[in-house]
């Protein structure tokens, strides 16, 4: 079996480094939810709450979403926020900042950080949007790069932000009309919160932001404000007009965040093993200075794979194999994030990956060798009335045999396997024979690593399942438990 983790071999595990797959530069038909939220555009979107008392004394707040178009901090939202009905037409009811209090604070980033003061730089009350800048000095924020151009009427689009102060959230939509009084229709309802949101294009470009039906607005009705009509807010907002692009600008930590980041990954690496839940606090800490720091996702999805999130693994090895492409070994971690989803099929890519990309007699390749063998006789297990099943375990007994001719240990779970195939297939006797084999197999294996491989080779014959199965470990054959049971084959050495 294989491990998560970087350790010596031992009586069930080949352990080597982890970690998932995520295809980098592919075109793609509509953007991608969770690339778009780990990536450095998941830094540009900002939770925006506005605090305030209208002329006559109300108090009032008013929540929505906003999105930087600059380094420097600017960001665009929806003028509605600031007025207390939602009207900004009706412009009796803005709400101005009470002394003493903040009158704009916006969570940034895509898991919502402390929230942060923003001032209002422009109203634009007939289009529905506001210009506001982010306070003190600020020369390295994450941004959107903004598109003039807008996506023909049967082009699928997406909208993110936050409704009801959760999220964020998508909405995929579809214009209904041409442009209305340079606005542009759509047919999804958008709730509470979506005011502000970045409407993107197929290629993740913002062209057009999104204002929810508001009474005496538009007929109720939804609708995107294009870009292109913007373009005094895009020039004092200092914003980069890009259409082709589809992630947000890439900045690099200055000189002291990189110092604090280096820290933190260290203190976290350190403390993994006595103390996961410091280390991961120390890794989502490294995060919010660098999303794309492949050391904190591989470590994070290592916390996450031991406590059995197999989903939120898979997800964190494919950011840091997209940004850290050329270790090969983290597409162990990968498979093995997969074969805990039950993707046998996208497992046994990630194992024909590594083979395919290293030499036969470095010990990776090896390993992956193994380990294809096992899922190819899991999905052979899953399908066994099927045509595939005959070609699978055809395919996993070569794996086993090829691994067994490189001489690398553990030899006798190799065995294992190949009388479980002659078990599934209904060879008895070459079952029997293959589990002697495995059994003489065993005394090697023990020596070599001071273990005790004899006792887990009996819990796989022994009757009842092995419990607390992970992915990697050997396959339960219940085949080979049956005549385990009828003393067709040896169970004990």
């Amino acid at each position: 079996m294989v491990r998560f983790v970087r350790l010596s071999l031992h009586k069930v595990s080949v352990a080597v480094l982890a970690f998932l797959t995520l295809q980098v530069g592919q075109s793609r038909s509509q953007v991608d939810d969770d690339a778009f939220l780990a990536s450095p555009q998941g830094k540009a979107l900002v939770m925006i709450t506005v605090r305030g008392q209208t002329g006559d004394g109300q108090v009032d707040s008013k929540q929505g979403t906003a999105f930087f178009i600059s380094k420097t901090g600017f960001a665009l939202t929806a003028a509605h926020l600031f007025f207390s009905n939602n009207d900004p037409l009706v412009k009796v009811d803005e709400l101005f900042a009470p002394d003493g209090t903040q009158h704009i604070a916006g969570a940034i980033g895509s898991a919502g950080d402390s929230p942060k003061a923003f001032t209002l730089v422009e109203l634009d009350e007939k289009r529905d949007i506001a210009l506001i800048r982010l306070l003190g000095p600020v020369t390295n924020q994450q941004f959107l790069n903004i598109c003039d151009s807008t996506p023909a009427g049967a082009a699928l689009i997406t909208v993110v932000g936050f409704p009801k102060a959760d999220g964020p959230a998508f909405f995929r939509i579809k214009r209904t009309s041409n442009l209305v009084g340079k606005r542009l229709p759509f047919d999804e309802t958008l709730e509470v919160g979506m005011g502000g949101a970045p409407i993107l294009n197929e290629e993740g470009a913002v062209f057009a932001i999104a204002v929810p039906g508001l009474k005496g607005n538009f007929n109720d009705k939804n609708y995107g404000v294009p870009i292109r009509f913007l373009s005094e807010q895009a020039t004092s907002g200092e914003a980069t007009m890009d259409c082709s692009s589809n992630s947000a600008t890439q900045l690099e930590p200055n000189k002291e965040d990189q110092a604090k980041l280096e820290e933190l990954l260290r203190e976290g690496e350190m403390s993994i093993g006595r103390d996961p839940a410091t280390a991961k606090d120390k890794f989502e800490e490294a995060k919010v200075l660098d999303q794309s720091s492949w050391r904190a996702n591989y470590n994070l999805a290592r916390i996450a794979f031991d406590q059995g999130d197999y989903r939120t693994a898979q997800d964190l090895i494919g950011l840091a194999i997209k940004h850290h492409p050329t270790d090969i070994t983290m597409y162990i971690g990968s498979a093995l994030a997969k074969e805990g989803n039950k993707d046998f099929v996208g497992a046994e890519q990630d194992y024909q990956r590594i083979i395919e990309s290293v030499p036969s007699d470095r010990f990776i390749a090896k390993n992956a060798l193994f380990s294809l063998g096992q899922i190819r006789l899991r999905i052979a297990m899953q399908f066994p009335e099927t045509k595939h099943a005959d070609n699978y375990l055809d395919h996993s007994e070569e794996d086993f045999i090829k691994y067994l001719q490189t001489g690398t240990l553990p030899r006798y779970l190799a065995w294992y396997h190949l009388a479980c195939i002659k078990a599934f297939r209904g060879d008895s006797a070459g079952a029997k024979t293959f589990i002697s084999n495995a059994w003489q197999a065993v005394s090697s294996d023990h020596y070599q690593y001071r273990t005790d491989p004899s006792s887990y080779l009996t819990k796989l014959l022994d009757a009842e399942l092995v419990k607390n199965e992970k992915p990697g470990d050997a396959v339960q054959c219940l085949k080979l438990k049956a005549l385990a049971a009828n003393k067709t084959i040896q169970t004990k050495p």
